[in-house]
């Protein structure tokens, strides 16, 4: 029998010249990778067949890297050939290739022709058998080291427990001429709803996160919490918050500059930017100081112009106040591009540069703002909570980096949710 893989990924168990059928010899294979990052493999096995070392198995070049959380792939039953005695399953780096996944320790195993399940030396049945046309898939989870099948889009049920303790690879393995099976790991959509799993996984882990213990920072909490609300500039709720838990946001100073922010909070939200730069001109020397800001300012100054002048008004003042010699970098020279861009279009909202008029786009700088005048002030620009998120951003990509189990899963956009802090937008996102 001989094993081949085509450029489309498709393997192959086809009979070789019948002078090598007439020798029994044992197997030899080799696994490679072609460029667009598929399965390849070429193995050849000689033999009459009936013997259970008849069989050649493929493996991916590089292990389930665990910090994936949920892996996942299929494999396409493109034909069952004579018999349909096909394995899809895993095996650690040092299993033999020439025998189907779950023959050996190490390797595991669902078969085709009985629907059984085959882990080392041992077995027992699972679930239906597969043949033509079916597709089988194959899904790891780090989160709980458990793997499971599925068939045709549907799951089976958790097939082994406690085996993700060492570097495991997805293997396929054929046994009889004319088998031919084509694998999927995500340069196709899936039939299955791997997604929908996925979520599931991050639910649970974000479950076991609130309910971890943490008695240190709890007695921190309300001050962390107030620490916020007045950078932000959120005076009602942060006041509410102080009287509710007599939680201290870090003496007078803090509480200072609070309604100031606010209010230049509201002028840049509410779109009136030329009466927010006169509020933060108040402040002698911060624009000065940060020249990246001050340019900011004059992009959004320039867009409130195209949205509510002639255009004669928005170039005069692009003439003034818009000089490519004053972006120091290739961003800020693209984002200026972006800015005048908008005079080209009939209707800006509707450009590929609409973005520019969004709300988000506001807050980003009216959290920019907020953060200078603190700073300008002598308060900490950057929340502890904000540091937090930000610790836990780096926390999540050196676990991920490191391959700790299920890491990529504890993403902290998805771990926040609606509990995310919002960017500092004052008193007109208080809603209670």
């Amino acid at each position: 029998l001989e094993l081949q893989c085509d450029e489309h990924g498709v393997w192959r168990c086809t009979n070789p010249a019948a002078s090598a059928e007439a020798n029994d010899v044992e197997p030899e294979g080799q696994v490679q990778a072609s460029d667009a990052g598929r399965v390849a493999a070429s193995g050849l096995l000689k033999g009459n067949r009936k013997f259970e070392s008849d069989a050649a198995a493929v493996r991916a070049d590089c292990p389930i890297p665990p910090s994936s959380g949920v892996f996942y792939f299929e494999v396409h039953i493109v034909d069952k050939g004579r018999v349909g005695h096909i394995g899809i399953g895993l095996c650690a780096a040092g299993t033999s290739l020439g025998r189907l996944p779950g023959w050996d320790e190490h390797s595991y195993g669902y078969h085709a022709d009985d629907g059984f399940l085959f882990k080392g030396s041992g077995s027992e049945s699972y679930g239906p058998t597969f043949s033509t046309g079916d597709v089988v898939g194959c899904c790891v989870n780090f989160r709980n080291n458990t793997v499971l099948y599925t068939k045709n889009g549907e799951r089976l049920g958790v097939a082994f427990r406690g085996i993700l303790t060492e570097p495991l690879f997805p293997t396929v393995g054929l046994r009889t001429p004319g088998e031919i099976v084509e694998a999927n790991f995500g340069q196709r959509p899936f039939l299955f709803d791997i997604d929908s799993l996925i979520e599931e996984e991050k639910r649970a882990l974000l479950a076991t996160i609130r309910g971890s213990a943490l008695p240190t920072v709890k007695a921190r909490l309300p001050a962390i919490v107030l620490q916020y609300l007045v950078q932000c500039g959120y005076s009602r709720s942060a006041a509410a918050f102080a009287k509710a838990t007599q939680a201290d946001a870090g003496g007078a100073q803090a509480w200072s500059n609070i309604e100031e922010r606010q209010r230049v909070g509201q002028l840049i939200l509410a779109g009136d930017i030329e009466a927010a730069i006169a509020a933060v001109e108040k402040h002698s020397g911060l624009l000065e100081a940060r020249p990246a800001l001050a340019r900011k300012l004059r992009f959004h100054r320039f867009i409130q112009i195209v949205l509510t002048q002639p255009p004669e008004v928005a170039i005069d003042y692009s003439r003034s106040n818009l000089r490519v010699e004053d972006c120091q970098t290739r961003a800020e020279r693209d984002e200026l591009e972006d800015v005048l861009s908008l005079l080209a279009y009939e209707n800006p909202k509707e450009s590929p540069v609409a973005h520019l008029l969004t709300k988000a786009h506001r807050e980003s700088l009216a959290s920019a703002v907020n953060s200078a005048i603190l700073d300008y002030h002598g308060q900490p620009s950057v929340s502890t909570v904000e540091r937090l998120i930000a610790h836990t951003r780096v926390a999540v990509e050196h676990m991920v980096a490191e391959n700790v189990p299920a890491a990529s899963l504890a993403q902290v956009d998805y771990l926040l949710a609606d509990d995310a802090p919002t960017q500092p937008t004052g008193e007109a996102a208080e809603t209670g």
